[in-house]
């Protein structure tokens, strides 16, 4: 299922979504219905898309800056569970048109994924957005 999909699926699925109207018990039983405000409804669909998507295979995640090393590459280091004294790293090459992966190990442990692929994602995403100076008209 794409992401697409599966976050208008949860949110379909969501009861109450700008009001609920209950019963007041106490007193003589009067209905009482609660709108909630724009930050209320934004607070429970970033929650419930939080705690639901990996039901529907897709996850948010947070990306990690691209910085830029000593030699001018742009960059994003990855922590690899297990070799606490060293960082990975996914390099973007000099067009832009590459991914590089040093000191990565080809068996990775379980627990690097999620950081490993988040540097991937970051990575293409700052090589996406990358125009050389020709391409500008500099």
């Amino acid at each position: 299922m794409d992401a697409k999909r599966a976050i208008l699926e949860i949110i379909a699925q969501m009861p109450n979504f700008f009001s609920w109207t209950y019963k007041e018990t106490i007193g003589h039983g009067h209905y009482q219905t609660r709108v909630y405000s724009q930050d209320d409804i934004a607070g429970h669909v970033a929650t419930t898309l939080l705690d639901k998507l990996g039901d529907k295979g897709c996850q948010i995640v947070s990306l990690p800056p691209v910085e830029t090393d000593e030699y001018g590459c742009r960059t994003v280091r990855v922590p690899i569970i297990g070799q606490g004294w060293a960082y990975g790293e996914i390099r973007i090459s000099d067009n832009a048109d590459q991914l590089v992966i040093v000191d990565i190990p080809s068996r990775l442990p379980v627990d690097s994924a999620p950081a490993v692929a988040a540097a991937l994602l970051a990575t293409h995403a700052a090589a996406r957005e990358y125009r050389s100076h020709w391409e500008r008209g500099d």
